[in-house]
């Protein structure tokens, strides 16, 4: 086991001290003492050095891809913890993405996908291809938000119900360019929706 002032880890490993580098160790830690892999005496750190330098490693890898600077501390220990679990029992990882539809100023919404939904859609698959490169098992589902819509309205626009279909249709042909159809998914399709006593509600179609 090592033993480091918090202090010193930006040197040793050679990383930035800034707010975002700060927060993401501090939750390395947290992670790790969660999973009996490090613990405080005193202000000194001691931690498994091996696993430390492999989640280090990966947080800067995954920095190609995600802004930590949006991360809730909650997430990151969760993402943290979550490459502990594969590190030590090769357990497989899980990427949940949610996309809403496209609406449009007409009370409906748009026949074609946003610049948003696109480069997301592209940038889930680099992580996929990363992970792979990388020999980690993994998934990653992308949902269409088709269930609790907002910004429609009949008054407006009584054909919004096809035009959401356009788009839910736009929205998984993009998808097919890079995922297999078990991994594409609708939200109203999720069985927490389809018990009216589910706390998720119940969509009445």
């Amino acid at each position: 086991m090592k033993k480091n002032l918090i202090s010193e880890i930006y040197d040793e490993y050679k990383i930035e001290n800034n707010i975002v580098n700060r927060n993401s160790i501090k939750c390395i830690f947290k992670s790790m003492y969660q999973n009996n892999e490090s613990h405080l005496e005193g202000q000194y750190y001691i931690y498994d050095e091996e696993l430390f330098t492999y989640l280090i490693t990966m947080y800067q890898k995954l920095s190609n891809y995600f802004d930590f600077f949006y991360s809730l501390k909650s997430d990151l220990v969760s993402m943290f913890t979550d490459l502990i679990h594969y590190k030590k029992n090769q357990e497989q990882l899980s990427f949940h993405a949610f996309f809403c539809p496209g609406y449009n100023d007409k009370g409906g919404y748009k026949d074609y996908l946003g610049n948003t939904t696109t480069k997301k859609l592209a940038i889930l698959n680099d992580i996929h291809k990363f992970l792979k490169k990388e020999n980690i098992p993994h998934e990653i589902h992308c949902y269409y938000c088709d269930s609790y819509i907002e910004n429609y309205d009949d008054n407006i626009n009584p054909n919004w119900k096809n035009e959401l279909q356009v788009n839910k249709d736009l929205f998984h042909k993009e998808c097919k360019k890079y995922f297999e159809d078990n991994w594409i998914h609708n939200t109203s399709d999720l069985e927490i929706f389809k018990n009216e006593e589910s706390f998720g509600g119940h969509i009445d179609q």
